[in-house]
């Protein structure tokens, strides 16, 4: 299992340091190991469940954590377990080529826009598209396994919050939303534990390593690598 530690380890940094990269990263790589696509997924979202809640612990010690941002991003749980109970009746390449592409369109976004402030957390001010883009990420997370962080973090920073604070709130509702789409992969017997396991180990260190990246870097510069980064994951989830 020495692979999936390892594997764990590079999806913990990019999931403390970007708010994901865990699912893209990990459920493309296990279909390559050869298999199962719904066995991926739920092996992905059952160990997400541990690694995103040490990195969510984490980030509220280092005060990356709006609680009031994290509650309106909840909605993202009815999200998840539709986009579950969905996944079995759409073609996941469709799906697949469509969130590669929206990924890079929205990692090219990061890198070249220039944020606008339609969200405010200090004046209480565009809670209701933060939760609107909570519930879309949530689809996106429990039909395809992955598309939380790159979906949700992207969109919540083009529309003026700090990338240190939507790393840090939406984990801790990321938390909630991959615990109730694990839990529909679990009840249909669609993960192996022992490498769920061997992820943990290795995810939970790497988160240590993400939250440090996080904590020694300008916000200009946090948001250009997490532009970077899932630009790179769209393009991975399209090649594979």
């Amino acid at each position: 299992m020495i692979e999936y530690i390892l594997l764990g380890i590079l999806s913990g940094i990019f999931l403390s340091a970007t708010g994901g990269g865990w699912g893209p990263i990990i459920v493309p790589v296990l279909i390559l190991f050869g298999f199962n696509p719904m066995v991926a997924k739920g092996v992905t979202l059952t160990s997400d469940v541990f690694v995103t809640g040490s990195s969510s612990f984490l980030h509220k010690r280092a005060n990356n954590v709006r609680k009031n941002l994290s509650c309106v991003l909840l909605l993202g749980v009815l999200g998840a377990i539709l986009g579950a109970g969905i996944s079995n009746f759409i073609s996941a390449k469709s799906f697949r080529i469509f969130i590669g592409v929206f990924e890079i369109i929205l990692g090219s976004m990061l890198i070249g826009i220039k944020p606008r402030k339609l969200i405010n957390l200090e004046a209480n001010e565009g809670f209701h598209l933060a939760a609107s883009i909570g519930f879309l990420a949530g689809f996106f997370k429990g039909f395809f396994g992955a598309g939380w962080g790159p979906i949700g973090v992207s969109l919540l920073i083009l529309f003026g919050v700090t990338s240190k604070k939507v790393i840090g709130s939406s984990l801790v509702a990321r938390l909630f939303i991959s615990g109730s789409a694990a839990i529909y992969y679990a009840l249909s017997n669609y993960v192996f534990w022992d490498v769920s396991l061997s992820l943990i180990i290795g995810g939970i260190p790497g988160s240590l390593i993400g939250v440090s990246i996080v904590r020694n870097i300008n916000e200009e510069d946090l948001r250009t690598i997490i532009g970077v980064v899932i630009f790179l994951l769209g393009v991975l989830i399209l090649l594979f």
